[in-house]
């Protein structure tokens, strides 16, 4: 199909005449995006990762302040 066929076939298209359905509201749509998830494996990470090795790092430095004399 040639750009000219291609040009005359979509002019000749009906626009619908049904209405855009509305845009979602601010903090609705934002909750229906990726940012809960992205929220929820930054937490998860946290506690899984971080939280533990600072917990392992304090012990260990309470241990080293009971060997030295």
């Amino acid at each position: 199909m040639t750009f000219s066929a291609l040009n005359t076939l979509l002019a000749q298209a009906t626009p619908s005449n049904q209405p855009a359905p509305p845009a979602g509201q601010g903090l609705e749509q934002l909750l229906k995006g990726p940012l809960p998830m992205l929220v929820l494996m930054v937490v998860v990470f946290y506690f899984i990762l971080i939280r533990p090795q600072q917990k392992k790092t304090k012990e260990h430095e309470q241990l080293l302040k009971t060997l030295k004399p």
